[in-house]
């Protein structure tokens, strides 16, 4: 499935950003990887890939989930500021009296 997945399949404008997508999917543990792109390219449904990679809907829901928390943290650059997750702010000490 993966091998016919190619960067210009990705909806992103600038070739560059494109290339960072393609290189970011191909570091995800395969079976990941296989669930981002039949979800997000592909727009299969959790059932439709279940019966795709021979798992259930749960197991394909879960793999999409941690896929995407590990493209988020290696694509953050690409994130506009106004979709980043925000910073904490260090915790401050309270004076009590």
């Amino acid at each position: 499935m993966l091998e016919h997945w190619r960067p210009q399949d990705c909806p992103l404008e600038e070739a560059e950003d494109r290339e960072l997508v393609r290189q970011a999917v191909a570091k995800l543990p395969r079976e990941q990887a296989e669930v981002v792109v039949l979800k997000i390219w592909e727009g299969f449904t959790f059932a439709e890939i279940a019966e795709t990679i021979g798992e259930s809907p749960n197991t394909a829901a879960s793999r999409y989930r941690y896929a995407l928390e590990k493209l988020t943290r290696s694509l953050q650059p690409l994130t506009p500021p106004q979709f980043s997750t925000p910073q904490q702010s260090p915790a401050r000490e309270v004076d009590h009296v």
